[in-house]
């Protein structure tokens, strides 16, 4: 009976401590969760401040065209580099869906202001690089719109890996409650997604082939 008690106070003891273990892991666990998103939201906003001077320097300090093109890409390229990562996040559920619907919808609002940015310059400096606006559904179920936004997410991601110098990329989600984007979407006359706006004036709405898409484009 006494070996009998000693192996159950062992027992006992050993599950406490694997329990506060766990306690204290999870701590730690929850306060870098936590740290990683503040950090994702202060980046965001940062982001958004920061292109809000970028907009305004453009036309207030008289910034050639070369720095401005330069500029506008690569903050296109940096935004969507975030975005990329902050897709990693979300399917490792670092963050939970309020969180990361929350952070998107700030890096959609960024892709706008890009939008809006890069007609300006367009109109301040000449066509000499081409704006490819994809607008598609985030949250929709359909089978069949899934597969045509996947479609052309691969098709303009081809595109923009073999003239990166020439094509600004911008994909922007339409049903994240952006009251901007759906100002300028009506402005449009868009109803249907997913699409893609080219150069501000062209609007591709069905499947092309890669050269047909090219051709639409570039001549």
């Amino acid at each position: 009976m006494v070996g009998n008690k000693h192996v159950f106070w062992q027992a006992l003891v050993f599950t406490i401590i694997i329990f506060v273990i766990g306690l204290i892991f999870g701590f730690f666990i929850e306060s870098y969760l936590a740290g990683q998103i503040e950090y994702s939201l202060a980046k965001s906003e940062i982001n958004l401040l920061d292109e809000q001077v970028r907009i305004r320097a453009i036309g207030g300090f008289d910034i050639d065209c070369d720095k401005s093109k330069r500029g506008l890409f690569e903050f296109a390229d940096r935004i969507y580099s975030e975005a990329l990562k902050l897709e990693e996040q979300s399917s490792s559920s670092q963050f939970d869906k309020e969180t990361f619907d929350l952070l998107h919808k700030r890096y959609d609002l960024l892709r706008t202001m890009l939008w809006v940015e890069s007609n300006e310059i367009k109109e301040l400096c000449g066509d000499n690089f081409h704006t490819l606006t994809y607008l598609y559904e985030s949250e929709t179920t359909n089978t069949g719109v899934r597969a045509k936004q996947l479609y052309f997410s691969r098709l303009l991601a081809e595109i923009k890996d073999e003239h990166p110098e020439d094509i600004l990329l911008i994909p922007i989600a339409i049903d994240t409650g952006l009251s901007s984007l759906e100002m300028i979407i009506e402005n449009y006359e868009i109803t249907d997604f997913p699409v893609v706006v080219i150069n501000g004036e062209i609007k591709v709405s069905e499947v092309v082939t890669k050269s047909e898409f090219e051709k639409i484009v570039f001549e």
